[in-house]
């Protein structure tokens, strides 16, 4: 998929990889230090898998589907960043999820 990618957005993707790295770390602490608040309090159980930064092509692909311009892809596109966190029960689905929207 990198073909397709404008080699300035490639640079420009190079040049955010260390902050995109520094923030999924510290979104998935401060998720895991919440998780573990939410089962202390409620004993609702949840767990973080996963966190990732997206691949460079994939962010390309879903920016040009959107019809964002290339200078405005990392203010704008809204899913640069994954984190997969699992629950226990299918009850513990909705706690988790209000606990993430606040």
């Amino acid at each position: 998929m990198k073909k397709n990618v404008p080699k300035t957005f490639l640079v420009q993707y190079e040049a955010n990889k260390g902050y995109f790295h520094s923030a999924i770390k510290e979104i998935e602490k401060i998720l895991k230090l919440r998780l573990s608040q939410l089962n202390a309090q409620k004993g609702t159980r949840g767990k973080v898998l996963d966190a990732r930064v997206k691949r460079p092509g994939k962010i390309w692909k879903n920016a040009s589907k959107a019809g964002l311009p290339e200078d405005r892809i990392f203010t704008e596109t809204e899913d640069i960043l994954g984190i997969r966190v699992v629950c226990n029960n299918l009850s513990d689905v909705n706690e988790i999820i209000e606990m993430i929207r606040h």
